[in-house]
């Protein structure tokens, strides 16, 4: 089974484009470095497909303070990083010193696998 990734809608330009290429989030399914990975928007709808080339749980306040992250956008404080992963996130305590699931893609397969469809994977939803 695939690992799915679901995103909002205003961020599908960006990874379409290849400018979007890893996420943030908190308490994240396993999705193990060359796994594959399915993207979707927030209406399950596919984005694409990817290989995990990037998995590591830090803090908070470290990506904000010590880490650049190309492929994701900055934040100019741990201030600021909290109050956007609070948004995505508003049942969790988010902190500074919040560990996070940095996951990182390389290039995106947007032509849809026909297995996906078979598996269910176009109307699969991540848990939590």
């Amino acid at each position: 089974m695939n690992s799915v990734l679901t995103f909002a809608n205003k961020h599908c330009e960006a990874i379409e484009s290849g400018k979007k290429t890893v996420t943030f989030r908190h308490a994240a399914d396993p999705h193990p470095v060359g796994s594959a990975l399915v993207l979707l928007d927030e209406d399950g709808d596919l984005i694409g497909e990817a290989t995990v080339g990037l998995r590591q749980h830090v803090p908070l306040c470290d990506i904000v303070e010590n880490r650049e992250y190309a492929g994701h956008e900055t934040y100019e404080s741990v201030d600021e990083a909290v109050s956007q992963l609070s948004d995505y996130y508003p049942d969790k305590q988010i902190t500074g010193s919040t560990w996070i699931d940095v996951i990182g893609w390389g290039d995106l397969d947007t032509e849809p696998d026909p297995q996906l469809r078979a598996d269910g994977g176009s109307n699969a939803r991540p848990s939590g």
